[in-house]
């Protein structure tokens, strides 16, 4: 991948779906196999069908990341847990994109990671020796912040599932950044 320099009129630009498989594109992720799925091919629950206008896989990164853009009705808490439930199973890591409008773009990072062993306690089922956590970043398209932190903290975000499926790779322990700025939230971080 290379780096790619992103200003606030890229974040302005993110319209429809091939403007953010357009970014993701400029910043170096593979959207050649660009892909309509349905949500019940994904094994999303079917009370959360409904809520799912359109759902694209648009790129993937030697299926060791792949990227989601979800249309949703309304981005709400119970649509990214019910997602982030959906696919908490399989090998791949998962960026998702969700939006209602294209006016606000939410980017979750589902991130897989091995529980903790203590040598006080019995080990977990198989079930629960692999925690999901998310990491959420939310962007107004229209109102990215003048210093241009809104694309850099989308370009913080290319760097760090670059980083995540290099460390897959390797098996070793990605260090991230946390930053604020006006425009642009991380939400944080949650276990399921």
């Amino acid at each position: 991948m290379l780096d790619a320099e992103l200003t606030p009129r890229h974040v302005q630009d993110l319209a429809d779906a091939d403007a953010v498989a357009a970014l993701f594109q400029r910043l170096g992720y593979d959207t050649e196999r660009r892909l309509t799925q349905s949500p019940a091919n994904l094994g999303i629950a079917e009370a959360l069908q409904p809520q799912i206008r359109r759902c694209k896989l648009i790129a993937d990164q030697d299926g060791l990341l792949q990227v989601y853009l979800f249309e949703v009705k309304s981005v709400t808490q119970a649509a990214i847990n019910g997602l982030a439930r959906a696919l908490r199973n399989p090998i791949e890591q998962f960026l998702l994109v969700l939006t209602s409008d294209y006016e606000q773009l939410h980017s979750v990072l589902l991130e897989r990671k091995q529980a903790e062993v203590r040598p006080d306690r019995p080990p977990a089922p198989i079930q629960r020796q692999v925690t999901l956590h998310r990491r959420t970043l939310n962007v107004e398209r229209r109102h990215p912040d003048a210093s241009g932190s809104a694309a850099s903290d989308l370009h913080r975000s290319r760097r760090a599932g670059a980083a995540l499926a290099h460390a897959r790779r390797l098996r070793q322990p990605v260090v991230r950044q946390r930053r604020r700025g006006a425009g642009v939230s991380e939400v944080g971080r949650d276990s399921d």
